[in-house]
């Protein structure tokens, strides 16, 4: 559980350090409003344990979990034949934040890209547009720092 909101944490400060983000939600209700663009909305989904491991008795396990995430990056163009330039240079933006010392987000994981969605057209006006990224991301749950 520790070791998952260190690298939730870690997660979300890259998202808000992307240049221009005037807004970023996490687990949000509803869709983004047109005003606050461009933004970046991160969805927790599974978390599931892939394999435990014990060594010697009275040990607590170490798990090998993967978390399901979701990130959704949406702008308002300036102008409707510029969605898709200004979606790909804000992807861009970033995915070169996320990425800035690689896969490990410092040694705390290994995140993957598993795909990446249509671009999205949520109904709240203007020329807005989105993608969305799915990520798994594989890290090692130590159980004793848990019950500390």
């Amino acid at each position: 559980m520790i070791e998952r909101e260190n690298i939730l944490q870690e997660i979300w400060s890259r998202i808000c350090s992307v240049d221009g983000v005037v807004y970023t939600a996490r687990n949000p209700k509803k869709a983004p409003s047109v005003n606050a663009m461009p933004c970046i909305q991160m969805f927790e989904l599974d978390d599931v344990v892939k394999d435990t491991r014990k060594r010697g008795a009275g040990q607590w396990p170490q798990n090998k979990r993967i978390l399901s995430l979701v990130v959704e990056l949406f702008v308002n163009a300036t102008r409707e034949e510029a969605t898709t330039k200004e979606l790909i240079d804000f992807a861009k933006c970033y995915k070169s934040k996320l990425y800035a010392d690689g896969v490990s987000l410092g040694g705390l994981c290994d995140i993957r890209e598993l795909s990446s969605g249509k671009v999205l057209r949520p109904p709240v006006g203007g020329s807005v547009s989105g993608i969305g990224f799915a990520y798994a991301v594989h890290y090692i749950e130590d159980v004793s720092r848990s019950t500390e």
